[in-house]
């Protein structure tokens, strides 16, 4: 479970509430009212905790049964977790009290720790070591790299162009990283998530790695008045489109692609 404490005074803090959770509770985030659990082999909790005294479990997403939530790391709307032999879990939270899970990927072992960059993520392995996943397309995340440890990876963490690696009796590795391409757009968050069949909402989209010259794509449809602000938000208008829901797609001049699915309803 979890603890909250009182540190607005640091010289005497305060336990405020306790709650027993199902699982046992490995990691926590919080976003503004919410707390994130990766909460063992009970799989992820989403907390109420406004106020801090009275935390409650307002929604939850059971793990498939090899699955045990471990570690989480946040971008924009999308929560990612790493989950044992359940692999690479990627979960939407843009409505905290239904989370979904868009995608997972399974590993060769148990996911223990991952560090998140633009469009990848970066996570150990256990005994196959380190694995870099490419998430641009929410719907197909793919392997793109590996360098297996002499030991039993449990932990890792990025500064720079180097990755340190907790290698249990192989002590500390350091990796070295070498970009070799541009890297693909990725999309984290859109402003809005709904807009009128007749088009022409305007929409911010979130994420990384946008260029000049891109395209974006409701469903099969193309938006309007694409305007790349930076290379980590593109002003759109909708385009028309038919009553349900569409993935959103952006595509790079070179061609290389970010999708996110099932994300905006008309």
């Amino acid at each position: 479970g979890i603890e909250i404490v009182d540190v607005s005074d640091l010289g005497h803090p305060q336990r405020i509430a306790i709650l027993d959770t199902p699982g046992s509770t490995q990691d926590i985030l919080v976003s503004n009212d919410f707390a994130y659990l990766a909460d063992g082999e009970s799989g992820f909790q989403v907390l109420g905790i406004d106020p801090p005294r009275l935390p409650q479990i307002i929604a939850s997403l059971p793990d498939s049964g090899d699955g045990f939530s471990k570690r989480m790391v946040m971008s924009g709307d999308l929560l990612i977790t790493a989950d044992g032999f359940g692999g690479v879990r990627i979960i939407d939270v843009f409505n905290p009290v239904v989370p979904r899970e868009i995608s997972r990927l399974h590993t060769s072992s148990f996911v223990q720790d991952l560090y998140i960059e633009d469009n990848l993520v970066f996570l150990v392995d256990s005994g196959q070591g380190v694995k870099v996943i490419d998430i641009s397309d929410l719907t197909d995340l793919t392997e793109i790299a590996s360098y297996e440890t002499a030991g039993t990876a449990f932990g890792l963490t990025k500064s720079g162009t180097h990755i340190f690696v907790a290698d249990d009796t192989n002590g500390i590795v350091v990796l070295a990283l070498e970009k070799t391409s541009d890297s693909p757009p990725f999309i984290n968050r859109l402003s809005a998530r709904t807009g009128l069949k007749t088009g022409n909402s305007e929409i911010r989209i979130y994420g990384e790695n946008f260029l000049s010259g891109l395209g974006v794509f409701f469903g099969e449809s193309a938006a309007k008045s694409v305007n790349v602000v930076s290379k980590q938000e593109i002003r759109v208008k909708t385009p028309v489109g038919e009553l349900g829901t569409v993935d959103v797609t952006v595509q790079n001049p070179d061609g290389q692609i970010a999708r996110f699915p099932s994300v905006f309803s008309y």
